[in-house]
């Protein structure tokens, strides 16, 4: 990985971490590790849909950066959907 690669990753995972610690009043990561993976897996499938809205409304009422802003907010809500569900799954394996 690249330095330009290292430091997107790190940018969006900045930007995951801003949106799990704006959303800590839900119960974090116990809360995740409690949920089921099938209600998990339909949380990411909302979430991409809203993605895919944003998306397709494209820039209307917005400016390139707002909009820029928009679509990585959702991409981050999906990320940490596939996150949550990449947690259980491990978690639930060193019980093995």
């Amino acid at each position: 990985m690249n330095a330009d690669e290292q430091t997107a990753v790190l940018i969006f995972a900045q930007r995951m971490q801003a949106k799990l610690d704006k959303n800590m009043h839900k119960g974090g990561r116990p809360d995740w590790l409690g949920d089921h993976p099938g209600a998990l897996m339909m949380r990411l499938e909302d979430e991409l849909e809203e993605l895919q809205m944003v998306h397709e409304a494209g820039p209307v009422r917005l400016s390139a950066k707002e909009y820029a802003e928009a679509v990585a907010n959702e991409c981050a809500d999906v990320a940490n959907f596939a996150m949550m569900i990449a947690d259980g799954y491990l978690e639930r394996a060193k019980a093995l």
